[in-house]
């Protein structure tokens, strides 16, 4: 069974006494924008304003029931990202995580709902009966805001994170998007793909700047990530590129080192800037502000489930589930980092604290939307770099 509640301004949602197997969509709209959350893993089904759809999600709501790849839209608890427990990595929490539960509707209003869920100790392999919370408001045309609670009645680690994919383009891919970064460093991934801690890169001129004014378009990083052709002399580049063409993209977490740096002294992040993403054909920007120091960069390399026959899924927003359909922008404390010990004090949560974490994503149309491709020539491609030949 699937249900959509629409909020009106002023009335109650109608009480939830779930069943078993009882999906809901919850629906919050201000002015010409509008968000959709389902409560299976509290994730982001649509967001739209000024005629962009800006998120991806499976178009079918049953699909992540089943489908357990991509994490479309999803909050991440208790641990967004890689970490190795015992000889065990698990990724986003594993099936025990948050974003494979249904949850709860707990309150709202007329600009936000808040939903919640427990977790069991030890029941995900995590210690303490955990109690998590995640407030979706759209105050503002354009303006998600995003805050995600935690408490424990034993003594844990958290890294609450938050999984959304993103395509401002009409192309079916973000290739030809323009990424910024506000960040200085990069850890490239190990061959598990947990952070290489020990050395970090710097990201000023490199495969991996997007630091420019101006961004860096995606498919300069990408390219090269696909070849196996590009000559490189120096350690440092060739180490980059080697990461690139071992994840076939982009799967890295960007940070700034003043701002890690000053987590780890005990001084607490406000809201900071952290990326903007651009597409050229409908003008369209998206920004990204966290109280992290920074964020996991994913190209959805893999993003490759398919049907019975071979075809891929259909998502929201006319698109579909094939490789670089959508940029996935994390922003998150640095995965595995309670198995470094500089950090790990940064994921401990004790008993009678509470553990919080706050995104704002600020969508922004063309005033008037840009022709862009020929529509009739949007059709999934059977290589995206053919858009740059």
């Amino acid at each position: 069974m699937f249900k959509q509640i629409i909020h009106q301004p002023g009335r109650e949602l109608e009480a939830q006494a779930l069943g078993e197997n009882e999906l809901i969509s919850y629906r919050l709209d201000c002015g010409n924008s509008y968000i959709e959350v389902a409560n299976f893993g509290a994730s982001l089904r649509k967001f739209f304003y000024g005629g962009i759809e800006a998120v991806l999600n499976y178009d079918n709501p049953f699909t992540p029931l089943t489908e357990a790849k991509n994490y479309f839209g999803a909050v991440l608890v208790p641990f967004a990202g890689r970490v190795k427990i015992a000889d065990e990595i698990i990724l986003h929490s594993g099936p025990a995580g948050g974003a494979r539960r249904y949850w709860n509707l707990l309150k709202h209003d007329d600009e936000s709902f808040t939903l919640g869920l427990d977790i069991a100790d030890q029941e995900d392999g995590f210690p303490g009966n955990r109690h998590f919370e995640v407030e979706y408001r759209l105050a503002k045309p354009g303006e998600l805001e995003i805050v995600m609670t935690a408490e424990s009645d034993r003594e844990t680690y958290v890294n609450m994170g938050f999984h959304p994919y993103f395509n401002l383009s009409k192309y079916p891919d973000i290739v030809l998007q323009e990424l910024k970064l506000h960040a200085t460093e990069v850890y490239l991934p190990d061959g598990d793909l947990l952070p290489l801690f020990d050395c970090p890169e710097q990201c000023e001129n490199t495969l991996l700047d997007f630091t420019t004014k101006a961004g860096r378009v995606l498919h300069r990083s990408l390219k090269p990530a696909r070849s196996r052709a590009c000559e490189i002399t120096d350690e440092s580049s060739r180490a980059l590129l080697s990461s690139l063409q071992s994840v076939a993209g982009i799967d890295h977490y960007f940070f700034n080192r003043q701002n890690l740096e000053a987590l780890v002294a005990g001084k607490k992040l406000e809201l900071t800037k952290l990326a903007e993403l651009f597409a050229p054909d409908t003008e369209a920007k998206l920004e990204v502000y966290a109280d992290t120091p920074g964020l996991q960069v994913y190209t959805a390399q893999h993003c490759t489930n398919v049907l019975p026959g071979g075809n891929p899924l259909p998502l929201t927003a006319n698109r579909l589930t094939t490789p670089y359909c959508g940029l996935a922008l994390e922003p998150q404390l640095p995965p595995n980092g309670p198995n470094e010990a500089e950090l790990r004090a940064l994921y401990r949560l004790l008993p009678a604290e509470k553990s919080q974490r706050k995104l704002h994503f600020v969508l922004t149309p063309a005033e008037k939307l840009s022709t862009g491709p020929d529509d009739n020539n949007l059709g999934i491609l059977d290589d995206p770099f053919d858009l740059m030949n």
